[in-house]
């Protein structure tokens, strides 16, 4: 399950009109630990954006106002508040959700009660930042991960990329049971940029702003086929550095990923 606490004293503001919509959104965010306000007009919205100075801002529906337009002047005002739009709707719409990214809103989401652990994983993972001083996250990371040393770096494997991409992709599909897909690109970026001087052989891999591993984009620099050894390592650490990144919001993510994503022989290469 997703943390209790991993939202303590973040003042997040809920734009909606209609409770159903918010009252269980705004209960599972208080659980969290999380100052929940709700404006349910859009005057009430912007007196307590200036009132409370919120960390977040999740904007549904208000009486006559378009959304996206609200969006844009909230911008212009609060220029660091970050937006998170709400669909009301199970699915959010692809082209919609590109759209909307590119104009400045953080994710869209959807306000359906069964993506609740998704929305609140989504908002910790925009939060985190300021939710780690330095000091704190010195006393709560987890020991730096061992670089393995390869004695043939060179020296070919049996293992394919296309079946590295297949089970990278494995991990990715399983994770979003208990991460926003932009969360779960987030923490692969995140943990191929903090390795990308040890293990420049990273730089080749590509993953899509949704955590997707594209089996035409794997490894372009290489022709090789199969993976070498010292390729082979720097996959097994970008995915113990993405589970540490996951273990800060699910602590036993890892037991999880060894038990339930992967194949046994998966496992043993990846994992």
């Amino acid at each position: 399950m997703v943390g209790t606490s991993t939202l303590h004293n973040q003042i997040i503001l809920i734009a909606e009109m209609n409770e159903r919509v918010y009252k269980p959104i705004a209960t599972q965010l208080t659980r969290a630990g999380a100052v929940v306000c709700v404006s349910e007009t859009r005057q009430a919205l912007l007196k307590e954006c200036d009132r409370r100075h919120p960390q977040l801002l999740l904007l549904g529906t208000l009486p006559h106002t378009n959304s996206l337009d609200l969006f844009r002047q909230c911008r212009d005002f609060w220029q660091d508040l970050p937006v998170v739009l709400l669909a009301h709707q199970p699915l959010v719409n692809d082209y919609f959700r590109d759209w909307a990214l590119k104009q400045g809103v953080r994710a869209v989401l959807s306000s359906y009660v069964q993506h609740l652990a998704q929305l609140q994983a989504t908002v910790q993972d925009i939060l985190f930042p300021l939710l780690e001083p330095v000091a704190a996250t010195a006393k709560r990371t987890m020991p730096p991960i061992p670089i393995p040393v390869v004695t043939n770096p060179a020296k070919g494997t049996d293992i394919s990329r296309a079946r590295a991409i297949i089970a990278l992709n494995q991990i990715s599909e399983f994770s979003q049971k208990y991460f926003g897909n932009l969360a779960i690109g987030n923490y692969w970026r995140k943990a191929q940029q903090t390795l990308q001087s040890e293990h420049p052989l990273l730089d080749c891999w590509v993953v899509d702003h949704w955590g997707s591993f594209d089996p035409e984009q794997g490894a372009i620099a290489s022709p090789e086929p199969h993976l070498s050894q010292a390729e082979l390592q720097s996959l097994k650490v970008w995915v113990a550095t993405f589970t540490q990144e996951c273990e800060r919001i699910v602590v036993d993510f890892a037991q999880l990923l060894r038990q339930y994503a992967l194949s046994e022989a998966d496992c043993r290469f990846l994992l």
